[in-house]
Formats: structure tokens, sequence, C-alpha cells
């Protein structure tokens, strides 16, 4: 969370267009009083291939989620291994509103599930079918052949609502995951967000599966749930298949969703999910929303999850990256009295850095500002030389220079 955000920050913390708080430009947006962050890193981030955390990392995680001002997270019970990750959390403590995900195909599977979600102290997600496909694969698992689909919907229904009544009873609320919305008959998706309100449902999560849109049918159709569902929190999860999993949030966003599924790096199956230093960053300050995240251990976070899941943190990361904030042409450090020319953020705010980077077009300026940050006085003379032997040295590597090979090109530099 920032001191200060939106508009209020433009000059003082950003550089962002004021056009993002225009009256004409959010004319058409049906934004909500306030939203809530859903982090998916202890649920989706064990969905990477070949990943399976320990006990201690999974709290790791935790810990570090709470750290950092998380107010929702996404659990799962998708097999029984999972039962002990929920326990060790349980014994833990956690401060963080919760919701289990749980995906069954039997009725007494999935009270089994929910009985042991509720026994850990933890909220209850359950996954149900919108989309005509996912109807009638589930009622090809089951056996049932010849069932009409408007039979099968029916029956999603009056199931979604039979395990309300049961978490009800258990003192609890169920939160509900509608998937494939995307692909989904519109009046069905209306009519059962009408009942799970009536239900006492916590939140509505509308789930793309894999039907990617263009980010102004996200806005549709939230719209619409939220039209049908209007005292009943929407959430939103999106996949990142074609690379719009942030746009698809932001466009649900604008229809009227509150709760916005994302994670730590964006880890999850296939390409992944919306990134949750992105987002926040553009809820902060496109927005001006309060997300009750502390920005400045953003990078730290997304740094330590990437070392405990152990993929590499892209340098070119947007936000978090090392790169991020650090420029290779001169031009981009000519003129300091103008710092939102080819910024938009301080760095700082994130717990990121801005450094001179070495590359093809690096300059003199920049050069001289890397030797000093390296405690090297590079004369004005020298610099030509300097820049000449850097540039000869990575034509032939390739790759970025570490600092020491950077010192030591510039020190043999001031030996001729």
């Amino acid at each position: 969370m920032s001191e200060v955000r939106g508009e209020q920050a433009i000059g003082v913390k950003t550089g962002v267009s004021r056009w993002n708080f225009s009256p004409k430009v959010r004319a058409d947006m049906s934004l909500p009083q306030k939203v809530v962050i859903n982090d998916l890193s202890l649920r989706e981030g064990r969905q990477l291939e070949g990943i399976v955390l320990g006990i201690d990392e999974y709290l790791r995680v935790a810990e570090q989620l709470e750290d950092i001002g998380v107010p929702m997270v996404q659990l799962a019970y998708m097999s029984p291994y999972d039962y002990e990750y929920l326990q060790a959390l349980s014994k833990r403590g956690v401060k963080m509103k919760t919701e289990t995900f749980t995906s069954l195909r039997t009725l007494e599977a999935t009270k089994k599930a929910i009985d042991r979600i509720r026994d850990c102290g933890f909220g209850v997600d359950l996954a149900f079918a919108l989309s005509d496909d996912i109807l009638l694969a589930q009622a090809g698992l089951r056996g049932e052949t010849g069932v009409s689909v408007e039979d099968l919907r029916k029956k999603e229904i009056d199931t979604a609502l039979t395990l309300a009544n049961y978490v009800t009873g258990r003192q609890g609320t169920m939160n509900v995951n509608l998937q494939d919305f995307m692909r989904c008959d519109m009046d069905y998706l209306k009519q059962f967000c009408r009942d799970l309100e009536r239900a006492g449902i916590g939140v509505i999560t509308l789930d793309d599966i894999a039907g990617p849109a263009i980010p102004a049918v996200y806005k549709y159709c939230t719209r619409a749930a939220k039209e049908a569902a209007p005292n009943t929190p929407i959430g939103i999860h999106v996949h990142n298949d074609y690379s719009l999993a942030l746009a698809g949030l932001l466009g649900a966003l604008e229809g009227g969703a509150e709760v916005l599924d994302c994670g730590v790096n964006g880890y999850g199956e296939r390409a992944g999910h919306a990134e949750l230093a992105q987002l926040v960053v553009i809820l902060e300050f496109l927005y001006g929303y309060d997300t009750g995240i502390h920005l400045e251990k953003l990078t730290s976070t997304a740094r330590l999850l990437a070392d405990i899941f152990r993929q590499p943190l892209p340098a070119s990361a947007p936000i978090v990256g090392d790169n991020a904030f650090s420029h290779v042409t001169d031009w981009h450090w000519m003129f300091p009295a103008y710092p939102w020319i080819v910024a938009s953020l301080e760095p700082e705010v994130v717990g990121n850095t801005s450094r001179p980077l070495m590359g093809e077009w690096a300059g003199p300026i920049g050069l001289k500002m890397k030797a000093e940050a390296l405690g090297i006085n590079l004369p004005d003379a020298k610099l030509r030389d300097a820049l000449l032997r850097l540039r000869e040295h990575m034509r032939w590597t390739k790759r970025p220079l570490s600092d020491i090979e950077i010192a030591q090109i510039i020190k043999d530099t001031l030996k001729t």
C-alpha cells in the first residue's frame, strides 16, 4: 500500500498518465468501491512441473504472503497429501482470509473434503461447471448418458445449493468457482449467480479455464454476473495462455469484479496466471485502490519465491526484475530534472533499484555512473577507450557482464 496513490501520486512517486483518472475515460467502467487480492501461490504455484514443496517451504511462502499484507489466499485440497499441508498451516495459524479449492467427483467425497477443510479452520471453495462441454464431460465420468444439457445444468445448481447448505450447517461460508464462463450460456450463468446469492455464497468467482477473450468480454461477463448477484462479491480467475491474464483481470475489474486472483511471479500450470506485483502496482497507481500490500516488499518477495520454487526470475520481469528500471542508452540518463520521461515509477517504491546497464549502445554517462557505483574514478579522457573495450568484450561473450568483469576492464583501461 502506498501512502499516496492514484492521481495524487503523479509527479510524486509516478509519472503515469492523468488520462487514467479522466471521468470520460472511466465513464463506461463499473469499478467496485474496493478490491481484494487473492493470492494463488499455495495452490496454482504447486502445479508447476517438477515442483513438490516441503511443508517447511509451504509455510515459508505463507509467512511471506502474510508479511507483505496479502489479505486472502487460495489453498488446495486436491489429494490426500494436501491435508498434511492444511494441518501444518492450521497449526501455525494464519491471519489471512482463506479459501480452499477442491473439485472432487462425487458428492460424498466432496463432503469429506469439506469436513477436513473446516476441521482445519479454513474456508471452502468448490468448483462447478458452466460450459456445456464440462457438464457433458462430467456426466460421462459419472456414467450418465442421454441426459439433456438443461437437466445437467439444473443438477449442477442443485448440487451447489446442497453443498452450500452442508457448509452452512458447519458454521462456514462457501465460495464457488464457476468454470468456463467464457463458453457458457449467459442465461444459465445469471440463474446460477442468482441462486448462489440467495444461498448466501461468500464469493462467486468466474474462471475462464482455457477460453481466452479480449478484455471487453471479461467486463461484459462480469457485469452480467454482478447484475444477477449484486450483493455478492464477484471474483475473477484468468489464465495467461495468450498473455492476457492481467488484461482479463482488469477488464473484469472494470465490469465490477472485487476479488482478483493472482500469484507471486504468476506461477501456475501452462502459461500461469496474472502476476501479483504487476497487478498491485496497476491497482494502486493506475486505478487508485488501496490494496493493503506493502509495495516496498514486492521485489524481495518475488525473488524469495523464485528461489523456493526453483524458477529463475527473468531480468526483464516488469516491476520486480533486475532490469525493470534500468537503461543501456545514455539518452535515458541525460535529463535528471525530468525523471518521468523514461520512467513511470520510482523503483524504490517496490523495493527495486535503477542502474546503468552495459550493452552495445552504452554511452559515457552510463559508464561513468557504473564506474562510480563500483568505487572507481574513471576520468573523462578514458571513457571512450573503456567503452570500446567493453563493447569488444560483449561482442564475443553475448551476455551481460558481471561487476567484476566490468571493473577489471575499467582498471585495464586506466593502466594504458
